[in-house]
């Protein structure tokens, strides 16, 4: 069982030694890639919304929505257990196993889609998305083959190699959009193809970085026993962590879903880009210390509890204050400043990404801590969990639907979503040997200058009829004192990211 299995990962067998580097290092090697690509995103997204309307923004993320729900057991979870095992070997077999079952999901899916798309479309109340189903079997696999040869570079702790393929994929996606729609061609489907050729690039480059440097020691490591007994052994990734995956990811689309079945593609798209714009910046931040996180707690737990809860500690109260000042002042002035950003057209969106700012802060916070349920072999609860939350979300989100209001459909889904996060966190924090208020002293003193800053942007923005543009340069003025005192006070990141900055970015 898993709980008799909490290995250090990456101790070698006779593969290829892994990298070496403390935890910031790590944080900063792949934080790099993860900036750079935020920064091409964020950099085309006032061009592509101005070539595209909110209905094409609509039915890409239907299509990716579906491939999203699937690829995230494309799997089953093996790729998880890739980082658990001492020995390199094993680990090469996990990862063998991991691309064979999500081969094999892509296969299944193709007939599935061919069968059962137009009856999904019809559900799903937009049968324009028809059309473009044939692209989910292809994303599942893209997605899956991914993640397993990510967490296999993360094993390797290549994140130099990770960081450029972010950067690649970034490139890619970016410029196919604005190639086509400036082509005349500005439609959902050019938003789906160019999110397929990103993936592509990423899956591509990624497994062809890996290939070169471990595909002599791969080819010689995988054998059908030991694909036989990673299967085994790592049973209940698919037994109990798939199901939590699958329902924790369906929860996540599911406003996308009841969205389109109760209103029109349109609204999804409003959606879609307000959550997009949310993730954005803080995907530099959360992802990046999140996929290290798993790495170092796992390894940490073998050390002692304290060391374990140290870790932790110290990866939350990060992520809380670079975090929460950002979103709030998202939440504050976020329809002028989408107005401002991306068009007058988009000031709906905006809204949206207000009323889901509290949603995505927690979200923020929990989703690299998840990875403790699987650390601490409480995927059984961790699964239960799931299931309540995400029953009690999508029905408040329904409800909404059933009354037509979609302001009521996202309020109820992001505050019941953010309370119940905040919840199960505190839980698994305390689990974990965290102490609740001794967290709270150690970001109080940090925060309140920021808040103080925003508390200003506030009056101005209630008290004052001032022009969205004002408003958005006033709350860029309070946000940039703040982030600037957290990075001279950070001194271990701050001497990292200097000392990557002046190698070049190498990785």
């Amino acid at each position: 069982m898993m709980g008799k299995q909490r290995l250090v990962p990456g101790d070698q067998g006779s593969g290829a030694p892994a990298k070496s580097g403390s935890f910031a290092s790590d944080v900063v090697t792949l934080a790099s890639g993860t900036m750079i690509a935020q920064i091409i995103a964020i950099a085309t997204s006032p061009i592509i919304t101005r070539i595209y309307g909110a209905e094409a923004y609509g039915v890409a993320a239907l299509v990716l929505s579906i491939a999203a729900t699937i690829a995230v057991i494309a799997c089953l979870r093996y790729e998880y257990s890739i980082l658990l095992p001492r020995s390199d070997e094993e680990a090469a077999n996990l990862l063998a196993l991991s691309l064979l079952i999500c081969l094999l999901m892509g296969l299944v899916l193709v007939p599935a889609m061919m069968l059962f798309g137009n009856d999904l479309a019809s559900l799903l109340n937009a049968p324009e998305i028809s059309p473009f189903l044939w692209v989910v079997p292809a994303m599942v696999f893209l997605l899956g083959s991914f993640s397993a040869i990510n967490y296999w570079n993360s094993r390797k702790r290549e994140y130099g190699r990770l960081s450029r393929t972010q950067v690649a994929t970034a490139v890619s996606t970016a410029g196919t959009k604005l190639a086509i729609g400036l082509a005349g061609y500005p439609s959902g489907g050019a938003l789906v193809g160019a999110q397929v050729i990103g993936q592509v690039v990423a899956s591509s480059t990624l497994g062809y970085q890996a290939w070169r440097t471990d595909g002599p020691f791969l080819r010689g490591s995988v054998r059908w026993e030991g694909i036989r007994a990673g299967l085994h052994r790592y049973r209940n990734f698919p037994l109990f962590d798939s199901w939590s995956a699958l329902l924790n990811t369906f929860a996540l689309e599911m406003p996308i879903f009841i969205l389109s079945a109760f209103f029109t593609s349109t609204i999804v798209g409003y959606y879609s880009l307000g959550l997009m714009i949310l993730q954005l910046p803080l995907t530099f931040v959360g992802s990046t210390i999140g996929q290290v996180f798993f790495q170092r707690s796992a390894k940490a737990l073998h050390e002692g509890r304290a060391q374990l809860a140290m870790v932790v500690e110290n990866t939350v109260s990060r992520l809380v204050l670079w975090g929460f000042p950002l979103i709030l002042l998202i939440a504050i002035i976020g329809r002028e400043a989408f107005m401002v950003v991306f068009g007058a057209d988009w000031a709906e969106a905006g809204v949206y990404a207000q009323i889901l700012s509290f949603w995505i802060l927690v979200s923020f916070v929990y989703a690299p801590i998840s990875g403790l349920f699987s650390i601490l072999d409480k995927l059984k609860i961790m699964l239960l969990l799931n299931i309540a939350m995400f029953v009690i979300r999508s029905g408040l989100l329904a409800l909404g639907g059933i009354y037509q209001d979609v302001y009521l459909a996202l309020m109820l889904f992001s505050a019941s979503g953010g309370l119940l996060l905040m919840t199960v966190g505190g839980w698994i924090l305390r689990e974990s040997g965290v102490s609740l208020l001794g967290l709270l002293r150690s970001i109080s003193r940090p925060l309140s200058l920021g808040l103080l800053l925003l508390a200003a942007v506030a009056l101005l923005e209630h008290l004052l009829d001032l022009d969205p543009l004002l408003i958005t340069l006033a709350g860029a003025a309070a946000i940039v004192p703040y982030y600037y005192i957290q990075f001279s006070r950070d001194g271990e990141i701050r001497s990292l990211v200097y000392r990557y900055l002046y190698r070049g970015g190498a990785g």
